[in-house]
């Protein structure tokens, strides 16, 4: 069992050692924002693609060609707003 003493020591120690690292760099605080992930197709297309989406996905079907068209729009739309040609 740790006696006070010691247990007030190694928090010291472990607050001061992770201190440094309190701050986000830069270069991390962007990391994930440009992901077309799955809630950013769900708020870009409609309800019934998205839908054939999730079951296509569970079950491996293939989707309907109007669903894929959909989702490709989708996505070139999304690429396209972040400056890609």
């Amino acid at each position: 069992m740790y006696s006070n003493f010691a247990k007030k020591t190694t928090s010291l120690l472990l607050k001061n050692k992770f201190k440094k690292y309190s701050k986000i760099p830069s270069a991390l605080s962007d990391l994930g924002k440009n992901v077309f992930s799955e809630s950013v197709l769900r708020n870009s297309v409609a309800p019934e693609v998205y839908e054939a989406f999730v079951q296509a996905k569970g079950t491996g079907k293939s989707l309907d060609k109007p669903s894929r068209n959909a989702i490709a729009r989708s996505m070139q739309k999304w690429a396209m707003e972040r400056g890609c040609v």
